[in-house]
């Protein structure tokens, strides 16, 4: 009544004072909450995978957050996707790490999940992000940069699942010196309207040293 605690989910609160207050970072910090209530409502088990790994692991993704939560599981062991849940059948799912007390999908292997359940944008951005990495910050989770072998044999070990070679498109689209989630979406757009691709992140120097290092760069066209 006070104010004191927000709900989170049924059962689960959180202290307000811990509300992300940035307009630009509240979706996202409010779904990664819900990822941890998750946590505390259903087995300790859960292996999170998808845009829900993503969330622990800090790998930008855009568009409303999902309604449900991403896990994953092998066949064998039973379990069905529910209104609260939405379980990714594998082969083998033993291969985790733990992120902030959260048992998670490898970066490779979230990445590879969210290309094959978003949109072709939202697998862009995350599979950018995660060959570009992050430093750790007061607010990420230190992410070494993947290379794109790393998330070609990723895709391959799943084996023949829905979405596969959708994200096989993404992989190939994906570029590592994208910096930002907005540089990734630019590139979609830019490849959709049927430009030529920019050289990123080019640096430009003259006689005192380096000038500048632009986003795009198209030298065909003598354009930044």
């Amino acid at each position: 009544r006070s104010g004191a605690l927000h709900p989170v989910a049924r059962g689960v609160y959180r202290r307000s004072e811990f509300i992300e207050t940035d307009p630009a970072l509240r979706r996202a910090d409010a779904f990664l909450a819900r990822v941890r209530a998750t946590h505390l409502l259903w087995d300790g088990e859960l292996v999170f995978a998808g845009f829900a790994a993503a969330a622990v692991w800090r790998i930008p993704t855009i568009g409303p957050a999902p309604k449900r939560i991403d896990v994953a599981s092998a066949p064998a062991r039973g379990g069905r996707s529910n209104t609260a849940l939405r379980r990714s059948y594998v082969p083998d799912v033993t291969e985790y790490e733990i992120v902030d007390g959260l048992r998670v999908t490898p970066v490779a292997r979230t990445v590879i999940d969210v290309a094959r359940w978003g949109t072709f944008s939202q697998g862009v951005i995350a599979c950018d992000a995660a060959l570009h990495g992050s430093h750790k910050t007061s607010e990420q989770i230190s992410r070494t940069p993947l290379g794109m072998s790393e998330l070609i044999s990723a895709g391959r070990m799943l084996g023949s699942v829905p979405g596969k070679r959708k994200s096989a498109a993404v992989v190939a689209f994906s570029d590592g010196r994208a910096e930002s989630p907005g540089e990734s979406l630019s590139r979609v757009a830019i490849n959709e309207l049927g430009m030529p691709c920019p050289v990123l992140q080019q640096e430009f120097y003259d006689r005192s040293g380096l000038v500048g290092i632009v986003d795009f760069w198209w030298p065909e066209f003598n354009l930044i």
